[in-house]
Order: structure tokens, then C-alpha cells, then sequence
């Protein structure tokens, strides 16, 4: 039984081998490859130029598709749109939003800060030039003795004088009132008080020239040359016309009266009695006016040193004078510095000459005149003076005064003949006032004529008002 059956498995093992032909390697190799071409080229023939467009086409979808953030086009294909890509996406238009909306601020600002600028130059420029022409017709009163003038008068319209204000505000914000200040307001507030219940005319008359400190504590000054000649003058003949007299004076310069006792003219003021027994000197009659003006308390001095001074003392008076309106004059003579130092550019001690040449800046005094004649004592009557080198420009400049300020009188004169001819410059009218060479003689002063003309205008100027109400 044992070799049977090892016979049998040997023939099965066989019989496989007989079913499965031997092929060598090379034959199966060109068979596979005739196999692969036979599929390649089924696969090319099934393909037509139609179908592989499209297949560049979807191509191109597909990298297309890749790129797309929009959460609309998502929408719409059916491609699920997360929350967090709805989020994204709609902080992304708020930033886009929001640097479109800082750039237009941006350029706004821009366009607004350059006209600003081109305004205020445009401003700048106007009222530049308003102040030139305005310091040009002062520097042109200016003068020496006996030419103490500055023009008092409006240069704008009240409304243009309250929105320039601050600029006369701020110079009394800065600098402090004299020392007696207070004092001279209460004797201005007592004067004028008393002679307004009476009735009175009353006339402010400013002499002498103002000084600039250089220092705090003042050893240089720059100074007004001025004597004070005509505002004393004219205050005696205001006194002669039953005016109640402010006299607002540099200290020291001359006064009302006292001014015939200078030098030599003191013996002349005396009488010299034949009585050798007399023990008195005698006074000639004709020189104690001043006596009687004091004693009835028609005038009233006060003093000022410095610009300062004077300004402060300029604005208390017409505070006091408002309340007479067309009674009031304003006379003005005073010779008023155009430069001043500001207190805070001002040195508090003595400059010394060790420290070298020192250097000065100096600033525009604020002009007075339109507050003065518009606002303080908008209703007084206010003379100016003109001074002038060329006979020729003496009324033409007059005349532009009066256009300019808008006030009643201009009286003009000339630098060499101002002690005896005078010129009477009206908005409508010119006349010359002058005294003779006999005139001139016997000591009859130009200033007398002077002070009855303006009376009798001031006088028509009151009936004229009284006639509008």
C-alpha cells in the first residue's frame, strides 16, 4: 500500500506543470507590452478633441475655485460657508471701510488747515497795512517844543473798534498803573462829578511828552523832547472862557501861570514899591489868575512821567469826562511816544556798560485814537493838530486826517511858523489864523486866537446837537 500511494501523489505533482506551458521571460516582457499598448490606444480613440476641452476647462474651474473667498460665490455653488470666514470676511470690509473714511478725514483736514492759513496771511496783510498807514499820519504830528501834537480820532467804525478791543485791553492787562493812579482817578471822579451837576464846559488838555523807561528801576529813558509850551498856553485861555480845565501834564514841563515864572521873567512877575518903610513885595494885578482859578477849583492838574503813565490816566479822565457828551473837548496836545519796551522785555536793574552795547527792541505803542473818540467819549468834541515841514502837504494832509478820524477840526501849522500862524482845516472849509509882527511884539500869543475859535465851534457844535434831539 505504501509505494501506491507515493506513486499517485507524484503523478498530481506532475500534471500542473503539463497544464501551465513554459514561456521564458522575453515572451511574457512583448506580451505585457503588447497588452499596455492595446489599452493606451483604446483610450485615446474614446477621447475626442470636444471632451478634452472640457477637461481643461474644469481644470481651470477647479483652480478657479481654489482661489475664491467670497462667501456670495460660496453661497451660490452650494460650498459651505463656515461662520468664522463670514466673520473674517466682514472685518476685512470694516478695516477697507475705515481707511477710506480716515484718508477723506485726512485730506478734509488738510484743505481746511491750508485756508486757515491763507486767511489769516489775508489778515495778516490787511490790518498790516491798516497799522502802517495809521503809524505813518502819527509819525507825521510828531514833534519837538511846542510840538506836543497827536491826533485823537476814530480810524474805523465802533463795530471794527470793539473786535479790535483785546489789542488796547491786553496793553493795560500788561503794564501796571502808576502808583498814584487811584489818587488821580478819585480827584478826575470829584472834579468832573462837581462841575457836571453845574452845568459846566469842561476841556481836557494833555501837554508835555511822554518818556520810555528802559529799566524797572528807571536811570535811561527815551523821551518826547517837548517843553509844554502850548497846552499851557491854551489851558489859561480855556480858563478865560469859563472852562473847567483837566490838565494833564508832564511832570516838570510847564503849567498854567507858573509857566511866566521861568528864568528871568520871575523879576518881571514882581512890583518894586518906592515905599522903603514896606516890608512885602507886591504882585502885579494881571499875574494872580492863577490864584483865582485855584480857589474856585476850575482846574485840575494831574501829572504823568512815562507812556504808561499817561495811558492809564488818558482812559480814567474820558471815563469821567463820558458823562458830559457834548460839553466835553478833548484837546490833546501832548506829545506821545510812537515806541515803547514791554515790561516783560524790560531789564529790572540798571543796564551796566560792561555787558557790552545792549540791544533794544522796541514796540508800537497801541494807538488811542479810535477808542478814545468811538467808545470812551464818543460824543466829545475833539481837536487834532497837523505839523507838517512842506507848506505845500499842509492842508492836503489835513484834510486826510479829517477822512480818516472823522472828527470836527484839524489845526495845521508849519515847523518854522508854528509860534505865529495856524490853519483851521474843517471837513468842508480852510482859514488861516495868524499873528502880526507888532502882534508878536507886544506878547500876544497864537494860542489865544486858537482857543476862541475852537470855543465858538464847540459852542455851535453843542447847538447843532441839542437841535438833533
Amino acid at each position: 500500500d505504501t509505494p501506491s500511494n507515493s506513486d499517485s501523489e507524484a503523478e498530481s505533482e506532475e500534471q500542473p506543470r503539463r497544464s501551465y506551458p513554459h514561456r521564458d521571460e522575453d515572451q511574457l516582457n512583448s506580451a505585457t507590452n503588447v497588452v499596455l499598448a492595446q489599452n493606451y490606444k483604446y483610450d485615446v480613440e474614446i477621447l475626442e478633441s470636444g471632451d478634452a476641452d472640457q477637461d481643461d476647462s474644469n481644470m481651470d474651474e477647479d483652480d478657479d475655485l481654489e482661489e475664491r473667498t467670497d462667501t456670495d460665490t460660496f453661497a451660490s455653488e452650494n460650498i459651505e460657508v463656515t461662520p468664522v470666514d463670514v466673520q473674517a470676511d466682514s472685518v476685512s470690509q470694516g478695516h477697507v471701510l475705515l481707511g477710506i473714511v480716515v484718508v477723506a478725514l485726512a485730506l478734509v483736514s488738510i484743505c481746511l488747515y491750508a485756508g486757515l492759513v491763507i486767511w489769516r496771511s489775508h489778515l495778516e496783510q490787511r490790518y498790516g497795512m491798516r497799522e502802517r498807514l495809521v503809524n505813518r499820519d502819527l509819525e507825521e504830528e510828531a514833534g519837538g517844543d511846542d510840538i506836543d501834537y497827536h491826533v485823537y480820532a476814530p480810524t474805523t467804525t465802533p463795530r471794527a473798534l470793539e473786535s479790535n478791543m483785546t489789542h488796547w485791553e491786553d496793553f493795560y492787562n500788561t503794564h501796571l498803573p502808576p502808583a498814584d493812579f487811584e489818587d488821580n482817578r478819585s480827584l478826575l471822579k470829584e472834579f468832573c462829578e462837581r462841575h457836571n451837576k453845574l452845568q459846566n464846559r469842561i476841556v481836557l488838555v494833555t501837554s508835555g511828552g511822554t518818556t520810555v523807561p528802559l529799566e524797572h528801576n528807571t536811570v535811561r529813558f527815551v523821551d518826547n523832547f517837548s517843553a509844554g509850551t502850548r497846552g499851557s498856553a491854551s489851558a489859561e485861555y480855556f480858563l478865560d472862557h469859563d472852562y473847567a480845565v483837566i490838565f494833564m501834564h508832564r511832570h516838570k514841563s510847564l503849567e498854567p501861570f507858573t509857566r511866566h515864572f521861568t528864568g528871568q521873567q520871575f523879576f518881571d512877575m514882581l512890583d518894586i514899591a518906592d515905599n522903603s518903610q514896606s516890608s512885602t513885595i507886591a504882585i502885579k494885578p494881571d499875574s494872580v489868575d492863577y490864584k483865582i482859578a485855584r480857589e474856585t477849583q476850575m482846574i485840575l492838574y494831574v501829572n504823568f512821567t512815562s507812556v504808561v503813565d499817561y495811558m492809564w490816566l488818558l482812559r480814567a479822565a474820558c471815563e469821567c469826562l463820558a458823562a458830559f457828551e457834548e460839553r466835553a473837548v478833548l484837546y490833546l496836545a501832548a506829545a506821545v511816544s510812537d515806541f515803547y519796551i514791554p515790561e516783560d522785555m524790560m531789564p529790572t536793574h540798571k543796564m551796566q556798560s560792561g555787558d557790552g552795547a545792549p540791544t533794544i527792541s522796541l514796540q508800537l505803542v497801541p494807538k488811542m485814537l479810535a477808542p478814545l473818540a468811538s467808545l470812551w467819549v464818543p460824543h466829545a468834541f475833539v481837536v487834532s493838530f497837523k505839523l507838517e515841514t512842506d507848506e505845500s502837504l499842509l492842508i492836503v494832509k489835513a484834510r486826510d486826517s479829517l477822512n480818516k478820524y472823522k472828527h470836527k477840526l484839524v489845526i495845521a501849522n508849519v515847523l518854522q511858523t508854528r509860534k505865529h500862524r495856524v490853519v483851521f482845516v474843517t471837513p468842508t472849509d480852510s482859514y488861516e489864523l495868524h499873528l502880526s509882527r507888532e502882534q508878536t511884539l507886544q506878547g500876544l500869543e497864537i494860542e489865544e486866537p486858537i482857543v476862541a475859535d475852537v470855543v465858538q465851534k464847540h459852542g455851535e457844535f453843542i447847538s447843532s446837537a441839542q437841535q438833533r434831539q
